[in-house]
């Protein structure tokens, strides 16, 4: 009878630290799936608003939601992004009076495999010659 009690209790001990065990596991990976949401949403930002600023159109309202996005990046992104960002925003500054469109891509490309490798839960495998571009709209003909 005690062996059966005891036997009894343990399996209810092991059950009970199975399933603490599971829930906390559960968590950890919710808040894992909710934090590379939120970055995928603030790199999504960030290209959006690149789109109004690298080529044509720069108004302040542009410029504006640009810097935001970039400066939100200091509280999601990593190092490796961050350092793509800094090497990226170094080239397309209008100070830079060096500019290149070869440049411009090779860095834009570097971002880009920086953040999806960041918010893929696996690294994505992006082929190292593959360039990420951006897409300009015709000029205005009016």
């Amino acid at each position: 009878m005690n062996v059966a009690l005891l036997a009894a209790a343990i399996s209810g001990l092991v059950s009970l630290g199975v399933a603490i065990l599971a829930h906390k596991f559960n968590r950890e990976r919710d808040r894992e799936s909710d934090w590379r949401k939120l970055k995928l949403e603030s790199y999504k930002e960030y290209v959006l608003a690149l789109s109004g600023v690298v080529h044509q159109g720069r108004d302040q309202a542009a410029q504006r939601r640009y810097a935001d996005a970039v400066n939100s990046f200091v509280l999601i992104a990593p190092p490796k992004v961050l350092e793509a960002l800094y090497a990226f925003q170094d080239e397309i500054t209008f100070r830079n009076e060096d500019r290149s469109q070869a440049r411009y891509e090779e860095l834009f490309s570097d971002l880009c495999r920086a953040m999806r490798i960041d918010c893929h839960p696996q690294d994505p495998k992006d082929l190292a010659e593959f360039t990420f571009r951006t897409l300009d709209i015709p000029p205005s003909t009016n």
